[in-house]
């Protein structure tokens, strides 16, 4: 369950957006006007450097007859094709008083147990932690490495789960992180591109790296996360829809636990498939603020289900999210938002947020 967590991580850091295809192209141009302004001392010291300027004769020449072929190192080229940013998001109290101090929703509790009920979405108020490293290699594509965690801020809060007799056991979750699987991947922009929309497109590899998925057998994972934007004639108005497609590969889809000297009855069901869809739309009303809302529906198959294309399973809680985001300046966004759940809308299922994005270069 923890491993889908990620999706945010994609489904808010595959907002966040490659480097500008231009920036080395406007170091090269920074470096042509320095060149086109030095006094022609400065041109006669460089005449013997044949990629700085051509050899003319600078008492005849005017200046637009000097031609600047000045390569910058391949350093600053690397440096210009990489990225880095951190997002970090805070999952806060919920509107009801229901909850014990320090408790809260978590949409990322929910799902189905092994007895097809739904599971406690209790949980700790809770940070989520993504850190993406990019490197471009076109002006369309770039590779990247995903590593992310949460952490619960509280101790000793309270879930239930169920018996098959229809009884419950109560636990506490523990304080402190966990991590995720990480990712390296390709991102694919511009893959359709015209009037009407704009197609891109993440493809990953998700290595078995934490200790369920360790517990669990998992080899791999393969994914998908298509980006799809409507254009319009409404400034600041953006409409899109985004998805995720996961298939996961164990030793085993379905495992039979030890139930004293027998194998249980009920097998543990692996997650082989995982489906997302997330329809959103934004409003830029200025250069600072930005209104957002967004509907997130997910399912999956669970072991030999992923065999057929017939059953699915209800997954997560489907839920909405409004709130608004603050461009402070320099590569960096703070936001706030209410999570809420939109297939039991009560008040126990909503959860105060805040985020920060930052592009650290």
């Amino acid at each position: 369950m923890i491993a889908r967590i990620l999706i945010l991580t994609f489904l808010f850091s595959f907002n966040l957006q490659a480097k500008e295809g231009m920036s080395y192209i406007e170091f090269t141009m920074r470096q042509q006007e320095k060149l086109k302004y030095q006094n022609l001392d400065n041109y006669k010291k460089n005449l013997k450097d044949k990629t700085v300027v051509q050899k003319v004769s600078l008492k005849k020449a005017a200046p637009s007859q000097i031609q600047n072929t000045y390569t910058p190192p391949n350093i600053y080229k690397v440096g210009e094709a990489l990225s880095l940013n951190y997002y970090v998001e805070y999952n806060g109290p919920s509107l009801s008083d229901s909850y014990q101090d320090g408790a809260t929703y978590n949409r990322y509790n929910t799902g189905q147990d092994i007895f097809g009920k739904a599971m406690d979405a209790t949980g700790s108020h809770q940070t989520y932690h993504a850190l993406t490293i990019g490197y471009q290699t076109s002006i369309n594509t770039r590779i990247f490495y995903g590593y992310t965690f949460q952490e619960n801020l509280n101790s000793d809060i309270e879930y239930q789960t169920n018996n098959s007799d229809g009884s419950t056991n109560t636990y506490t979750r523990s304080k402190g992180p966990s991590d995720n699987n990480k990712r390296i991947g390709l991102s694919v922009f511009n893959i359709i591109d015209n009037q009407y929309i704009n197609f891109s497109n993440n493809h990953y590899y998700e290595i078995s790296s934490t200790y369920g998925s360790e517990t669990e057998e998992m080899m791999f994972g393969l994914g998908v996360q298509p980006t799809l934007s409507f254009k319009n004639n409404i400034s600041g108005l953006y409409l899109g829809l985004t998805g995720e497609i996961q298939r996961n590969f164990f030793k085993e889809r379905e495992v039979y636990p030890s139930c004293g000297d027998i194998d249980c009855p009920i097998p543990n069901r692996y997650q082989t498939l995982y489906v997302q869809v997330q329809p959103m739309a934004n409003y830029k009303i200025n250069d600072i603020v930005t209104l957002k809302s967004t509907l997130k529906f997910d399912w999956d198959q669970r072991g030999n289900q992923v065999d057929s294309t017939k059953d699915f399973n209800r997954n997560m809680d489907d839920i909405a999210r409004v709130g608004a985001d603050f461009y402070l300046g320099y590569g960096i966004t703070a936001g706030t938002h209410l999570e809420f759940s939109i297939e039991d809308p009560e008040i126990e299922k909503t959860m105060l947020g805040a985020s920060l994005n930052m592009n650290l270069f």
